[in-house]
């Protein structure tokens, strides 16, 4: 068993293996079937920037646009846990409603 924490136990480092599926598994879900990242609003206030801006340094912007950035992450955070809660939801009935045959 290989770790960067030498406390763990090699079945601590095996549970932990066991969470990242299943979160890879959750983030898989997220992605393809509720497009839970795929976030594309644009605030018209805002300039456009190219796909692949590097470099990006926060310093360099003013207050204003700023408080314009933070407004759009946290309007991201929005729609990535909202899809979180839907997928908690559909999973909840799926093991719910399993009993019914339509």
């Amino acid at each position: 068993m290989l770790s960067t924490d030498c406390n763990l136990t090699g079945i601590e480092i095996i549970i932990a293996y066991s969470w990242r599926f299943k979160i890879e598994v959750i983030f898989r879900t997220l992605i393809e079937i509720l497009s839970g990242f795929s976030y594309r609003l644009w605030r018209e206030d805002m300039p456009r920037s190219s796909r692949n801006h590097k470099n990006i340094k926060l310093k360099d912007y003013s207050e204003q646009q700023l408080v314009k950035i933070r407004e759009k992450v946290e309007d991201f955070e929005r729609f990535v846990n909202l899809n979180a809660l839907v997928l908690g939801i559909l999973q909840v009935l799926s093991l719910e409603m399993q009993q019914l045959h339509f």
